[in-house]
């Protein structure tokens, strides 16, 4: 004789405990907040840009003099084509009139130095130098 399929399931045995506390435990504090050293302060200052403000070369003219060309790419205007010319070179005061140097200016309104390298030791990069413009 063959038993017939079963169909229907127990139902589900379920136990839900409760714990008590133990004699003696007290519940934890509520974390306090101290307010007496609530110090505001300034966020940082933003990093200094990737690329300066202003790059000029600075050759030597005639006389003890230097000119400053501005090394910034030129791009024309497309309805100008070819016939627009980068600014005109300015002059300069430079460490010495017969060694060319990079003039760079790190931000807007900011002061310009004298980049280092071969042509300009520590002390000449250190030094004050004035900003090209059109006088």
């Amino acid at each position: 004789m063959s038993r017939s399929p079963r169909r229907s399931f127990a139902a589900p045995f379920v136990i839900s405990l409760a714990a008590a506390a133990a004699p003696g435990c007290a519940p934890a504090a509520a974390p306090t907040t101290d307010t007496t050293h609530n110090v505001m302060t300034n966020p940082p200052p933003p990093p200094p840009p990737a690329t300066p403000y202003a790059t000029w070369n600075v050759e030597p003219g005639a006389e003890g003099t230097c000119y400053a060309y501005s090394a910034a790419p030129m791009e024309c205007p497309p309805d100008m084509g070819m016939s627009c010319n980068p600014p005109a070179p300015m002059s300069v005061a430079c460490p010495d009139p017969y060694k060319s140097f990079t003039l760079v200016q790190e931000v807007e309104g900011g002061e310009c130095h004298f980049v280092e390298d071969a042509n300009c030791d520590a002390e000449c990069a250190a030094a004050p130098a004035t900003c090209p413009g059109y006088r």
